[in-house]
């Protein structure tokens, strides 16, 4: 069931009590409203990436970048930085978001396990659809969490999240199955390798090339510089010689 959320609000959750866990709504806030020119989805950040947006891949589609709405409203812009597009994965580099996490958890959704897709329609809103892990597919690029009900659009690169506020996958669009998600330990994967910073000692190896290959410039640069000078020397004395 697919309920829609306007905070302060009380959700009421069909089949799981008459509301979301409090983790479960206090995870909301890292959720942030995805637009494009043809397209609207959901997103949000992992706890450790502050200013990188999580989303699906078809959101952003072939755009460059993307405006970001959070929950207290701002409007920010968002730029693609990573794809994992076997995965159906983006990540935007959003900076100044400033919104809350959503911690990785510590283990993969299991069969049967009650779980919650949050989107965000309005950028102020929250839309919350109660669901059920059905199966987990395939392995690899490919894996996908199966879930026992719909997902309206809004919800796409939104978080699956688990009973306690951690987030378990991406939701994504299936082709040929309808919603399903991503295993989020993959999503982990595309933000880190998208923002990765390069070990010092690359720097470092980089300055000392460089000064290699300058030095050996220099060389070269000399060495060719004495080369002509002592064949005008000698041509010099040649024609001393004739004289």
């Amino acid at each position: 069931m697919v309920l829609a959320l306007g905070a302060p609000a009380v959700a009421q959750a069909q089949g799981q009590g008459n509301r979301p866990p409090d983790n479960v709504l206090g995870a909301t806030d890292a959720v942030v409203a995805v637009h494009t020119a043809v397209s609207n989805g959901a997103g949000f950040v992992l706890e450790g990436a502050e200013a990188e947006v999580i989303t699906h891949d078809a959101v952003v589609r072939s755009d460059e970048t993307a405006r970001i709405t959070t929950i207290d409203g701002r409007e920010l812009e968002g730029t693609v930085v990573g794809r994992d597009e076997a995965a159906g994965l983006a990540v935007l580099s959003v900076p100044g978001v400033r919104v809350g996490t959503i911690p990785l958890a510590n283990a993969s959704a299991e069969d049967g396990d009650d779980v919650w897709a949050v989107g965000r329609p309005l950028g102020y809103s929250d839309r919350i659809a109660a669901l059920e892990v059905d199966d987990l597919s395939d392995e690899g690029a490919s894996r996908r969490i199966e879930l026992d009900g719909p997902i309206t659009g809004d919800g796409l690169g939104g978080p699956l999240i688990n009973g306690q506020g951690a987030a378990v996958g991406v939701v994504v669009a299936d082709p040929e199955e309808g919603a399903r998600a991503v295993p989020v330990g993959r999503a982990a994967r595309v933000e880190r390798a998208a923002t990765a910073q390069p070990p010092p000692w690359m720097a470092i190896g980089a300055g000392v090339i460089g000064g290699l290959a300058v030095f050996v410039l220099l060389i070269t640069w000399v060495t060719s510089r004495s080369q002509r000078r002592g064949v005008q020397r000698v041509e010099a004395e040649g024609d001393s010689t004739q004289t």
